[in-house]
């Protein structure tokens, strides 16, 4: 991996840990927005821009769209209805039973800033705590372990 894509693959991991699923689209996803990243680097500096401006845009391209992040919309419900932080093993298995609601949604970086946002939350509200429930998930939310049994 390059440095740059193993930048925008620590980002994925850390805050959009859903992504990381299916690692062959994963791997085409981060290759090709460092490759245009990379371009729109090289074409400000060719232009004249000052390489920070440049590298300003350049990171704009890398990591356009992948500020709205689905597993915080779900840890900002199991913390409304819990009081707790959810581990990270946990959001990503009530993301791929909400999946289908997300895909209904924008995943763009302005999408936190509009209504369906709240609605968006309202919706995954109940199959998310149906999830946890069926799962017998509520009491390790904060340690992702799932109890014996």
């Amino acid at each position: 991996m390059t440095p740059i894509e193993l930048e925008l693959y620590q980002y994925l991991e850390a805050h959009r840990p859903e992504m990381l699923f299916d690692q062959e689209t994963l791997h085409c996803f981060i290759k090709r927005r460092a490759e245009e990243s990379s371009k729109e680097y090289e074409i400000q500096v060719q232009s004249g821009a000052d390489p920070l401006m440049a590298q300003e845009k350049a990171h704009h391209i890398l990591y356009e769209n992948l500020s709205f992040c689905p597993c915080q919309v779900i840890d900002d419900v199991i913390e409304k209805n819990y009081g707790v932080t959810a581990h990270p093993t946990i959001l990503t298995s009530c993301y791929q039973a909400v999946k289908d609601i997300f895909d209904e949604y924008p995943a763009t970086d302005e999408f936190y800033l509009s209504a369906e946002y709240e609605i968006l939350s309202q919706r995954i509200e109940f199959p998310v705590i149906q999830y946890l429930r069926h799962w017998n998930l509520e009491n390790q939310l904060e340690t992702g372990v799932r109890a014996a049994g």
